[in-house]
């Protein structure tokens, strides 16, 4: 990292949020928790993993 101008919190999110897509909720969360606990993480994609994770919620009625 970076790769592609992305450093590994960003390549996180966009996994997760592939893993969300195809219904692989139990793994997305766990890495929506890795860039939620990440300390350099940037705001913005914080702001989005939280609105992911509350869609996940909504979505598969999983606690999160």
């Amino acid at each position: 990292f970076p790769m592609c101008g992305m450093d590994e919190t960003t390549m996180t999110y966009l996994t997760a949020d592939l893993a969300r897509q195809i219904g692989k909720y139990d793994e997305a969360l766990r890495m929506i928790a890795r860039v939620l606990t990440a300390r350099d993480v940037n705001d913005r994609i914080k702001q989005k993993a939280r609105d992911m994770k509350d869609l996940i919620r909504e979505t598969s009625g999983k606690e999160a």
